[in-house]
C-alpha cells in the first residue's frame, strides 16, 4: 500500500485496501488513504475516514475494536480537526480520554492555534471536579503555576 501511494496509484491502493481480510488492518489502510489525500481531495479523505470508522466499528474483538476506534478518531482529528475527532471519539475511561487528547496536541496547535499545554491543563481542571486522583494532580499543577508564575491561557 505504501508503495502504491508513493507512486500516486490511488485507485490501486484503494483496491488493495478493499482486499485486506482483517477489519483492523482494513481500517488502518483507509486511515492511510485519508491522510494521503487530505490536502489534495478533502472529499475523498472524508469518504476514506467514514470507511475506516465503519470497518473499526465492525471489529468483533472488544479490545481490538476500542484500539482501532481510538486510532481512527486520531486520524479524524489529524485530517478534519479536533472537533470532528471528538465527535467520533469513543473512550472506555476518562484516563483514555486524557491520553488521547495528549496524542492530539500537535493537531490542536496546528489546526486551532490553541496551546497544547493550556488545553491539557483545562482538561485536568475539569477532571478534578469529579475525580480525586485528578484533583491531586490539579492541585499540584496549581502550586507549580503559582510558584513559577505560569498562567493558564
Amino acid at each position: 500500500m505504501h508503495g502504491l501511494l508513493a507512486l500516486d496509484f490511488l485507485e490501486e491502493a484503494e483496491a488493495a485496501a478493499e482486499m485486506i481480510p482483517l477489519r483492523t488492518f482494513r481500517a488502518t489502510a483507509f486511515q492511510k488513504l485519508a491522510r494521503y489525500r487530505a490536502e489534495k481531495d478533502p472529499e475523498y479523505a472524508a469518504r476514506s475516514l467514514a470507511r475506516a470508522l465503519g470497518e473499526a466499528e465492525a471489529v468483533q474483538d472488544e479490545r481490538n475494536r476500542e484500539q482501532i476506534l481510538l486510532d481512527t478518531a486520531s486520524t479524524v482529528a489529524e485530517v478534519d480537526g479536533i472537533r470532528r475527532g471528538l465527535s467520533v471519539l469513543q473512550c472506555a475511561s476518562f484516563d483514555d480520554f486524557i491520553k488521547t487528547l495528549g496524542r492530539w496536541m500537535p493537531f490542536l496547535q496546528r489546526m486551532d492555534g490553541t496551546s497544547p499545554a493550556s488545553a491539557i491543563r483545562q482538561t485536568i481542571a475539569i477532571a478534578a471536579w469529579t475525580r480525586s486522583d485528578w484533583r491531586e494532580i490539579d492541585e499540584l499543577l496549581r502550586r507549580e503555576e503559582a510558584l513559577y508564575g505560569w498562567h493558564r491561557r
